[in-house]
C-alpha cells in the first residue's frame, strides 16, 4: 500500500469516527437495531455505574427519587427525559405507577447507582402503546438514583 493510499483509508476512517461519536444515540449508548424485542422477552438491566458504599438498596414500598432517560429501542428515539425537564421523578417502588419493568428495573439500586435498563412490551405499554410509544414497543431507561433527602 503506497503513502497515498495509506492517508486515504486513514482519513475514511478517522471520519467514521468522528462521526459515530458525534451522533447523539451514541452518546447515550443506544444502537438503533431497527426491531423490538419479543414481548415475552425478560427483562435487561445492566449496571453502568455502582457507588463504592451503600447503605441501603430499594426496595418495594420505598419512596426514591431518580433521573431518567427513555427511549425507543428499535431507532433509539428519546420520548422522556426528566434531565430535559429539570424535575426529578418521584416513586414509591412497587405501588403500581411505574410500568413494571421499570419498577423491577430499580428494585436493588443504592442512592448514586445508574442503570440501564431494556424493558420489552409485556413489561412496558404492551400492544396498546401509549402517547409517542408505538404499539409493542421495547424501551430503554438509563435511570440514576439520586440521594435521599
Amino acid at each position: 500500500m503506497n503513502f497515498v493510499t495509506m492517508n486515504f483509508v486513514t482519513g475514511c476512517i478517522s471520519l467514521l469516527i468522528l462521526c459515530n461519536l458525534a451522533t447523539p444515540a451514541n452518546s447515550f449508548g443506544c444502537k438503533p437495531r431497527n426491531r423490538d424485542l419479543r414481548a415475552d422477552s425478560r427483562l435487561n438491566i445492566g449496571i453502568l455505574h455502582r457507588p463504592p458504599e451503600c447503605s441501603k438498596r430499594a426496595e418495594n414500598g420505598d419512596t426514591i427519587s431518580v433521573h431518567f432517560e427513555a427511549r425507543l429501542f428499535r431507532n433509539c428515539e428519546k420520548f422522556d427525559s426528566t434531565r430535559d425537564k429539570g424535575d426529578p421523578h418521584g416513586m414509591t417502588v412497587g405501588d403500581g405507577t411505574a410500568i413494571r419493568g421499570f419498577e423491577r428495573g430499580v428494585l436493588g439500586m443504592c442512592e448514586g447507582e445508574k442503570r440501564k435498563i431494556i424493558v420489552p412490551s409485556g413489561l412496558a405499554y404492551g400492544e396498546m402503546g401509549a402517547g409517542v410509544v408505538p404499539p409493542g414497543a421495547t424501551l430503554i431507561y438509563e435511570v440514576e438514583r439520586l440521594p435521599s433527602k
